[in-house]
């Protein structure tokens, strides 16, 4: 006798919280399919962009309080292991993810979609100068989309050109 197995019915219930959202469930899927180097540069920059929102809020609404849903459901997580749980960078920035308010996620999530034209721009700048692109200075270029907009980090391109900064940041620029 052939064992039949049931899948659960398709419904909002049965999805994982980013599959809710079809520009972060692109986002992730991205992220899966990059290189751990360009992932963890995207993830780092998520954190960063996420701790300076925490450290901005006075009022602390971006804390979790101690038993709330949220907090469950990330401690019922730590025995998971998808993808993003087994590197540091994407288990860090799919936790902060989940903790941010629904408006600042979807923000930061439509930035760090778009970010092709900066990621061309930034490759084509390198080779025509002859040099191999950092992820330091991608990673600052995607912080910079993340918080002004991409015709902002575009901007940043050119100065970082301009100084003889593509492949290596100082700690002068902000």
């Amino acid at each position: 006798m052939m064992m039949m197995t049931r899948k659960k019915p398709f419904n909002a219930e049965n999805q994982r919280w980013y599959q809710k959202d079809k520009n972060l469930l692109a986002l992730v899927g991205r992220l899966q399919k990059m290189p751990i180097s360009l992932m963890e540069t995207y993830c780092n920059c998520v954190i960063e962009y996420i701790m300076e929102l925490y450290q901005q809020d006075d009022k602390k609404l971006l804390f979790i309080e101690s038993r709330s849903e949220k907090h469950q459901a990330l401690i019922k997580s730590l025995d998971k292991k998808r993808w993003y749980d087994k590197n540091l960078y994407s288990y860090r920035a799919f936790n902060a993810m989940y903790l941010m308010d629904g408006l600042r996620r979807k923000e930061l999530v439509s930035r760090l979609i778009n970010t092709q034209a900066l990621l061309h721009a930034y490759n084509e700048r390198c080779l025509q100068c002859e040099l191999q692109p950092s992820m330091e200075v991608l990673g600052h270029l995607l912080l910079v989309c993340v918080k002004l907009g991409e015709q902002e980090a575009l901007l940043e391109l050119v100065l970082l050109e301009a100084q003889g900064k593509l492949s290596q940041l100082t700690k002068t620029i902000n």
